[in-house]
């Protein structure tokens, strides 16, 4: 699985780099042989001068063999911007791996 972490206009990015990872890791680990690539994006889209929900969790996950799936959360801390996504990620996997196995979707 190839995965790949931005973070734009964030502080301490070297400890939320490793914080994404970790969790990611976790996270995903069951759905490992679903998934061909990942890409986070973490940043402040108002570049830091302001406060406020501004701050954006973005996951982009490319299934095998094909498909994919992208959770987009904003909030006022990263942290929980990205810890929201991530659930809610677990929770479209979950779904995604329940059709697969009904076998829904193949025409």
């Amino acid at each position: 699985m190839d995965m790949r972490i931005t973070i734009r206009e964030l502080p301490g990015k070297d400890e939320l780099r490793a914080y994404a990872q970790e969790r990611l890791d976790s996270a995903l680990s069951r759905f490992e042989e679903r998934i061909r690539k990942v890409a986070v994006r973490l940043e402040d889209v108002s570049g830091g001068d302001r406060s406020g929900a501004d701050k954006l969790a973005r996951i982009q996950l490319a299934l095998k063999p094909n498909g994919e799936v992208i959770i987009e959360e904003v909030g006022d801390k990263i942290h929980a911007a990205f810890s929201l996504a991530l659930d809610r990620l677990k929770a479209a996997m979950g779904r995604q791996v329940g059709k697969t196995k009904r076998g829904v979707g193949r025409g």
